[in-house]
């Protein structure tokens, strides 16, 4: 498994997705001080599912081996996901309003299409496999 940590740039960006799509099936950033909206303009139409955790909070270390796991699987191949540290990024979770862990929300297209709270690894599939 490969975790990217870095502070992102478009160049990044724009090679991070290009993994995803040849050589991994799938890809886990780690978004530290982010451009938020340049993520979400890169992937397109691609589904990207977004978790966003803290290391001091109980039920995201419950959900993060599993979420880990549906990055691997082969049909989220064109799935950009990314892990995003509330404490270290927190001008990308203000901005995403997020008030409580784990949050995880789906963009498509640059917009907001799903969100929801709590280490609920059913929606989580299910919410992956509908809108992928």
């Amino acid at each position: 498994m490969k975790i990217y940590t870095f502070k992102l740039d478009s160049a990044i960006v724009e090679a991070a997705i290009e993994l995803s799509c040849q050589a991994f099936a799938y890809i886990n950033i780690l978004v530290i001080e982010a451009d938020f909206e340049s993520i979400l303009k890169e992937a397109g139409n691609k589904l990207v599912v977004v978790d966003f955790t803290a290391t001091w909070c109980g039920p995201c270390k419950q959900i993060a081996p599993e979420f880990i796991k549906l990055s691997e699987v082969p049909e989220n191949k064109e799935v950009v996901f990314l892990k995003v540290d509330v404490d270290e990024a927190e001008d990308v979770s203000s901005q995403c309003k997020i008030s409580c862990m784990p949050t995880f929300q789906f963009y498509k297209n640059g917009a907001k299409v799903f969100e929801f709270s709590g280490a609920n690894l059913a929606t989580l599939k299910s919410k992956l496999e509908e809108l992928r």
